[in-house]
């Protein structure tokens, strides 16, 4: 009887181990995320997020990061609280960034907010020795649509002639009201200069570009 008495009490005492485990086990397993930085950025346009939280598996591919359920692309978990990854190519909107590991994905609502795509635009205007560009410096750090580590610019020909501007090794030639879009990969060490080559023209457009944050 004695025996049978140990015999549970040690049952019981397994019993308890083996609960506790348990619940520290799940407790271990619960995915979260618990903030975003930033928490915006123009739709269809790939940019680095941060995400914190819990249960973040650090072995590659093992955490997916999704946003409003689109799979972000990169994503690269540090520690068990921190990952980084880039925004899908999703539309004006907002979207809940979830973390999934093992099966197991995150229930609160962290929101990101897709802004409407709106990039940076330059002038070409008409002075009065000739046409020449509404600035001459600007810091470009808008990307790129659809292509992610590029940067995105906006020429618009502002005056009523075709006008042409040499970008590099490239020569485009503007209609009049007509607007160029421009993707450059990021590269801060070295300018980006625009000149324009319609005749009499005087300005340049020098553009330094900065990784988007």
């Amino acid at each position: 009887m004695r025996n049978l008495f140990r015999s549970l009490k040690l049952f019981g005492a397994m019993t308890a181990l083996l609960s506790m485990f348990v619940v520290a086990s799940s407790a271990a397993a619960a995915v979260t995320v618990t903030k975003i930085s930033p928490a915006t950025g123009p739709e269809y346009s790939g940019i680095a997020v941060k995400i914190k939280g819990t249960g973040f598996s650090t072995t590659p591919g093992a955490t997916t990061i999704a946003f409003g359920g689109e799979a972000a692309k990169d994503v690269v978990c540090s520690t068990s609280k921190s990952c980084t990854a880039v925004t899908p190519y999703v539309a004006e909107g907002t979207a809940n960034v979830t973390a999934t590991v093992a099966a197991v994905t995150s229930t609160n609502t962290v929101p990101f907010a897709f802004s409407k795509f709106s990039p940076p635009v330059v002038d070409i205007v008409a002075g009065k020795k000739g046409p020449r560009f509404s600035k001459s410096k600007i810091k470009d750090s808008y990307p790129a649509i659809f292509t992610y580590g590029n940067l995105y610019l906006e020429i618009t020909n502002s005056t009523t002639e075709t006008q042409t501007f040499k970008f590099e090794s490239r020569t485009e030639t503007l209609e009049a009201g007509l607007t160029f879009g421009i993707n450059f990969p990021i590269d801060e060490a070295t300018p980006k200069v625009f000149e324009l080559t319609t005749a009499n023209a005087k300005k340049t457009l020098t553009v330094t570009s900065k990784t988007p944050k």
